[in-house]
């Protein structure tokens, strides 16, 4: 007779403790192949339980194969075959990412993808997201259009004529979760074409396009933007570039090399420009220049941008603009996508925008990150004769430069033995480059007391 004591104070309920006890002693073999189980009757009587217990305890091991019954004669523990010795499995030895500053990262991290999550406003996203589930329910439980919610494209369209100049139809936006998950569609969408990306640029653009086995080429970029001479040569169809502000050189590309860059796209049949509107929206001192898409009368330019670095990066929402031969072959493939962001945070993201909150938001995270880039700025004055700072006119981080002839591995090493984690150019270049003079820091993940401390370190660390 099977005995089992039940735990009274437990959540599970009678009849799955009685199916996980006699579960087990099969699984164990504690009960043999073709073993009689007791009636259910018998074994009611015998626990102290109600016949409907016993009764759900069989269906359930009956269900999953664990006991067969026969008519008149009761059940019977299953004939399963022996189950195979179990291994455990071999230890993973996974690489470990390095960077410069990986072996000691330091108090003070000076990453150029931190943002400040702590401004996040979170009271009004709130209040917006109750906004959603109260007047938009209906809207949030339909399937949603594989170009995300029409009138967040409309607002997003009215956003880009107000604020980069641009002309485009809702119809051509696509809206989706982050710029590299676009950017494998266009890959989908253009399949066998090269891709031509920025030397010195963005590394996870070209592990992307390594993970789709996405041919591609790096071409380098000077003081006007990517050379065009070498985009020639790379045999490539489509451009990835940063206009409004190189990653991570900082600058903004010249209107020469604009068009320079849109003639190469019009001289030869299927070639693309993809155009990543990074930091676009963080200029300090002179308005952004007009997006290069806003310059392009042949429809050979797609947009991409997205909100992770003005909101939030786990608000992973990005969008792409089409050109209209593009849009055919989307339209043409669209059963095959469905929008990767929730209808719930489209949705709240639009009453963020129509609210005026959006550009409230971003007028004041402009005046934040201003200040942080002062105070790290003003704290690197005693260094002026030893170390040249760019790229403080936009984006969210600085290029300090050794007048020296400091190598960067010993800026790296000395900011880290003072607990301030810098980054080597060189790890921004997909081939070998050799050392430069040069480091990244980034200044928008620290408070502005927390900055002058870094650059205070910096002093002493370079300073000798």
């Amino acid at each position: 007779m099977i005995t089992l004591s039940f735990d009274e104070s437990a959540k599970q309920p009678k009849y799955e403790q009685l199916y996980s006890h006699i579960k087990e002693a099969i699984v164990s073999g504690a009960m043999a192949r073709g073993e009689r189980l007791p009636s259910k009757r018998k074994l009611a009587d015998h626990l102290s339980i109600g016949l409907n217990t016993v009764e759900n305890a069989y269906a359930q091991l009956r269900a999953e194969g664990f006991i067969e019954s026969a008519e008149k004669r009761g059940y019977y523990v299953a004939r399963l075959s022996a189950r195979p010795a179990m291994k455990p499995p071999p230890a993973i030895d996974l690489p470990v990412v390095q960077t410069d500053a990986a072996a000691r990262p330091g108090r003070f991290v000076l990453r150029n993808n931190a943002v400040d999550t702590a401004s996040f406003p979170f009271a009004t996203w709130s209040r917006l997201m109750r906004d959603s589930l109260r007047a938009d329910h209906a809207r949030l439980v339909q399937d949603l259009h594989p170009q995300g919610d029409r009138q967040l494209r409309d607002a997003i369209a009215r956003y880009l004529l107000n604020y980069r100049s641009m002309t485009v139809a809702p119809e051509r936006i696509v809206v989706g979760a982050g710029t590299t998950y676009l950017l494998g569609m266009v890959g989908e969408l253009l399949p066998r074409t090269k891709f031509a990306i920025e030397e010195p640029g963005y590394a996870m653009l070209a592990r992307t396009l390594q993970s789709r086995n996405v041919p591609y080429a790096c071409v380098t970029v000077d003081a006007e933007g990517m050379r065009i001479d070498d985009l020639r040569r790379s045999g490539a169809g489509i451009a990835v570039v940063t206009p409004s502000n190189q990653f991570p050189l900082c600058q903004v590309m010249s209107i020469r090399r604009r068009l320079d860059l849109l003639a190469w796209a019009n001289a030869a049949a299927g070639r693309y420009i993809i155009e990543d509107d990074y930091d676009s929206d963080y200029r300090y001192s002179l308005k952004p220049a007009p997006a290069l898409h806003s310059l392009d009368e042949s429809d050979r330019v797609l947009y991409f941008n997205a909100f992770a670095r003005t909101l939030t990066p786990s608000l992973r929402i990005a969008y792409m603009v089409l050109p209209a031969r593009l849009m055919e072959a989307y339209r043409a493939r669209r059963r095959l996508y469905s929008c990767t962001v929730s209808g719930f945070e489209q949705r709240t993201l639009l009453r963020f925008i129509l609210g005026g909150h959006y550009e409230r938001h971003l007028n004041r995270m402009r005046t934040i990150y201003k200040r942080r880039r002062n105070a790290f700025m003003d704290g690197l004055r005693p260094l002026a004769r030893r170390i040249r700072i760019d790229g403080y006119q936009a984006g969210l981080h600085l290029l300090l430069h050794s007048r020296t002839g400091m190598h960067e591995k010993t800026l790296v090493r000395r900011a880290a033995e003072n607990d301030v984690a810098v980054f080597g150019l060189s790890g921004f270049y997909q081939n070998p480059v050799g050392e430069t003079h040069c480091v990244v820091a980034g200044y928008g993940g620290l408070s502005e007391d927390d900055l002058g401390e870094a650059a205070a370190r910096l002093c002493r660390a370079w300073g000798r």
